[in-house]
């Protein structure tokens, strides 16, 4: 063999055994994201939170429908209806799964933290009272509108039983006057 296939040949070899290393590595890792990338992601949000309301409350958006569902510690689905800013009727839908129908859990948020400026003041305290080496928060905002399209948080640790939540907004409808 010459001597050109016997570096390419340790040259692959190496090559899957760095990605075996990074793969076993990346399983054991203890936590599911690391304080850093968190702490990141709180800075960007308290960042952005300020431009998204700002632009959220210049549209004068009062009276609105939207979909809620919500999984991990609650599982639940909902259609919100807001009138006023105020949250004027709830609709429950069927729980997706039968076992798992949790919307009475202390973890869940109350349907009122629920509307647009409940999610906003919701985000905003968890953004300043998280900690970053134990628990994680990831928010999506609406380009159009500004409001809380997407939040996922929970505690950073692989392995624990019901650690975090999920909540997403769907046919956000804004009602005209």
């Amino acid at each position: 063999m010459s001597r050109f296939w016997k570096v390419l040949g340790y040259g692959v070899v190496g090559f899957f055994v760095c990605f075996l290393i990074i793969a076993v590595l990346t399983i054991l890792n203890p936590y599911k994201y690391s304080p850093w990338e968190v702490q990141f992601n709180f800075n960007k949000i308290r960042e952005e939170l300020p431009t998204v309301k700002a632009q959220w409350q210049s549209l004068g958006v009062e009276d609105y429908d939207v979909e809620v569902s919500l999984s991990g510690i609650c599982v639940l689905t909902l259609t919100l209806e807001v009138r006023n800013t105020s949250l004027s009727r709830v609709i429950k839908h069927e729980a997706p799964m039968a076992t798992g129908w949790r919307d009475r859990s202390p973890w869940c948020p109350s349907t009122g933290d629920l509307t647009v400026s409940g999610m906003f003041d919701m985000v905003e305290h968890k953004s300043n009272s998280l900690d970053s080496s134990e628990d994680f928060m990831f928010v999506k905002f609406d380009p159009e509108f500004g409001y809380v399209r997407e939040y996922w948080a929970g505690m950073n640790h692989p392995g624990v039983s019901e650690c975090c939540i999920s909540i997403t907004y769907h046919n956000f409808r804004p009602i005209s006057p």
